[in-house]
């Protein structure tokens, strides 16, 4: 796992992610997928729940007038046995390009032969209302 290819794939996660490309997402994370949220843990364990968290995320955030983001990598730790664990600040943009939102996501890497799988993310700090995370994950 090196730094370019993290960062890459990251990258290519939070791209697919705000153009609604369920396809690209549904092989970047692992099913089952654990979530942690400031509403709780959420276990994704089939593929359909994981269109409805991500389509239910998306909609919310474009509820709060966000249109577009950017990922920013803060910190990795050093691969171990196939395994990272990074944290990356997320800005979402308005429809003028203004940074409206912030949040910070930890994301825990699993490394297969062929790619990387995101196999389990922590919402540290999210944009959202508890009570839009809570419609979002139940």
């Amino acid at each position: 796992m090196t730094q370019d290819h993290t960062d890459g794939f990251l990258s290519r996660v939070n791209a697919a992610f705000m153009a609604m490309d369920l396809e690209t997402l549904k092989s970047c994370f692992a099913v089952p997928l654990v979530v942690y949220t400031k509403a709780g843990v959420v276990v994704v364990r089939e593929e359909a729940e994981l269109e409805r968290v991500v389509s239910r995320y998306r909609q919310a955030l474009t509820e709060n007038r966000v249109v577009s983001a950017g990922i920013r990598i803060e910190s990795r730790e050093t691969p171990s046995d196939g395994r990272m664990r990074v944290l990356c600040r997320t800005f979402g943009y308005d429809a003028e390009g203004k940074a409206i939102s912030t949040s910070v996501v930890r994301y825990f890497l699993l490394e297969r032969p062929d790619r990387l799988e995101v196999e389990m993310i922590e919402y540290i700090s999210s944009p959202l209302s508890l009570e839009d995370v809570e419609k979002i994950v139940h």
